[in-house]
């Protein structure tokens, strides 16, 4: 079967994960060029699939079949819009509002070292 590779952002919108053999794969729905498509992935890109439902990503991907019945394989996510999630505690809420309440004047060297301050805060 023809195919045709290359990078796409698509908009993911329904996918079912589920455990074919040793792998999990994800099929399902996605908007891709105004249109909906047949998506599917296998592995890691099926498990970021699945966590990015509802999200644009842009993947490394293969597109099968003919107009009448496209089908958008993803090989790869490069990236996705959902952020993870995770718990951050009341203290490092307090932290970060003392290390971003800046005054109305800050420069842009301040915003940055505020910033920078905040990401280590964050990444822990």
């Amino acid at each position: 079967m023809s195919h045709v590779t290359g990078t796409a952002t698509i908009q993911v919108n329904q996918i079912e994960l589920v455990q074919e053999d040793k792998y999990q794969v994800a099929r399902g729905k996605a908007i891709f060029g105004g249109q909906a498509i047949n998506i599917e992935a296998y592995g890691k890109a099926a498990q970021e699939l699945n966590a990015n439902q509802g999200s644009p990503i842009t993947a490394e991907c293969k597109i099968f079949g003919g107009s009448n019945q496209p089908r958008l394989k993803v090989e790869r996510v490069i990236s996705a819009a959902a952020p993870e999630v995770g718990t951050i505690s009341p203290e490092t809420v307090a932290q970060l509002k003392k290390v971003l309440t800046l005054k109305p004047k800050a420069t842009k060297p301040v915003l940055a070292d505020a910033l920078a301050a905040a990401n280590a805060l964050l990444e822990g």
